[in-house]
């Protein structure tokens, strides 16, 4: 796998635009300038982010850990106190909900940026918590937008007319059940 950098000269005044192009191409073609330093680009940043312990670490927590932490204390606080959900929410509702914190990204950025100031591991952290903020977001929408689909099913349900009649189908099933218990009765 190839990385491509930016090859910048040291000295940017000493050196004009015609040895910048000749480092370049020296880069390119396998041997480079002395007087130059190389800087990588975001995206190779951003490769490395699955390869130290860190900012796996951030991903997993971003991610998983407010995810189930959020989802496990609503649990316990419904399971050992007086608290119940809401008869029409599920846990299923609760565990897609409970994946969207890990969206925000702010604070996780400045714990990064005070525990590794000026480190490369730091620019991997950041990468990181940028990547584990949209995996949570497109976690929580595929979970959510499940969850709006049953419930949009569940919401037309009662609505639907199947013989096209103009009486729901509910309606007409309560009626029949109603009917059959009074037949048997008598």
């Amino acid at each position: 796998m190839q990385i491509a950098v930016d090859i910048v000269p040291e000295d940017a005044e000493a050196a004009s635009s015609r040895e910048a192009r000749r480092a370049r191409i020296r880069c390119s073609s396998g041997t480079a300038h002395p007087n130059t330093r190389t800087r990588q680009r975001p995206c190779a940043a951003l490769s490395q982010v699955f390869t130290p312990p860190e900012p796996v670490g951030v991903v997993i927590g971003l991610v998983a850990g407010k995810a189930l932490g959020i989802f496990l204390g609503t649990y316990l606080a419904a399971r050992f106190t007086r608290a119940q959900l809401n008869p029409g929410l599920a846990w299923a509702d609760v565990f897609g909900l409970s994946a969207l914190p890990g969206i925000g990204f702010t604070v996780a950025l400045l714990i990064g940026k005070l525990a590794l100031p000026g480190s490369a591991t730091g620019e991997h952290v950041k990468a990181a918590v940028l990547v584990g903020s949209l995996l949570s977001a497109a976690l929580a929408a595929v979970l959510l937008r499940r969850s709006n689909v049953i419930c949009l099913r569940l919401s037309e349900e009662p609505n639907l007319d199947t013989d096209a009649d103009g009486i729901p189908d509910i309606y007409q099933r309560s009626a029949t059940a109603a009917e059959r218990q009074g037949g048997q009765t008598g």
